[in-house]
């Protein structure tokens, strides 16, 4: 949890209600740029919890491989009931490096440059600010416009 504190979305209120058909072009990039945040962030957060587990695992020298292999089993089960679910280009590189031998240095090394990535996120955050501003001031117009009839 110290490691998600500063990217968490409980700071940020996008939620709008939207209509289900005939988006407008602003609604449509709310909406992409939303599910990209969102997928983004969980994305992150399940990185996290394999890091959290790792360093369990090293710490106890229990099998790293065995792990990451069911991880990545999992996801890849998960991700055909929810398309939203992939496995991270992390956990894919990481399931080759702790298969091709790697030191505990590297997948350290591996981790912390994961954990680093909080920014790429942050960007994205201010990307969603931006386009709810938009949708918002196309909203603004079409009250005032209903509002002159």
């Amino acid at each position: 949890m110290e490691l998600n504190k500063n990217i968490e979305m409980q700071g940020y209120t996008f939620d709008l209600y939207l209509p289900t058909t005939d988006l407008s072009e602003e609604e449509k990039d709310y909406v992409d740029c939303y599910n990209r945040v969102l997928k983004m962030y969980g994305t992150y957060v399940n990185d996290l919890i394999i890091i959290c587990t790792l360093r369990q695992l090293v710490q106890s020298q229990l099998s790293v491989v065995d792990y990451l292999n069911n991880t990545l089993s999992q996801v890849r089960v998960l991700s055909k009931v929810n398309e939203n679910v992939e496995p991270s280009q992390f956990l894919l590189d990481l399931v080759k490096k702790v298969e091709s031998n790697c030191t505990y240095a590297e997948i350290g090394d591996m981790c912390t440059s994961r954990i680093n990535d909080t920014s790429i996120i942050h960007s994205n955050k201010t990307d969603l600010a931006k386009v709810t501003k938009v949708l918002l001031k196309s909203e603004e117009q079409k009250l005032q416009e209903m509002l002159m009839i």
